[in-house]
């Protein structure tokens, strides 16, 4: 599993999906779909637990 952070263009966390599970054998078209419910430009996919882990949150500033 993974956690996904989505990051706005001004560098924001506006979503964090966490323990995304993988989906080995599933074919594309039947892949879940995991989108933010804000815009956002980039995504982060971390190991699963990170995101608890640092205590990431909505509205942090990332600096890459």
């Amino acid at each position: 599993p993974l956690d996904f952070i989505w990051i706005s263009s001004d560098k924001t966390i506006v979503e964090i999906a966490h323990r995304v599970p993988a989906e080995p054998g599933q074919p594309d078209s039947l892949l879940k779909i995991y989108t933010p419910g804000r815009p956002a430009l980039y995504i982060l996919e971390i190991n699963s637990g990170l995101a608890k882990y640092y205590n990431l949150k909505l509205g942090d500033k990332v600096e890459f």
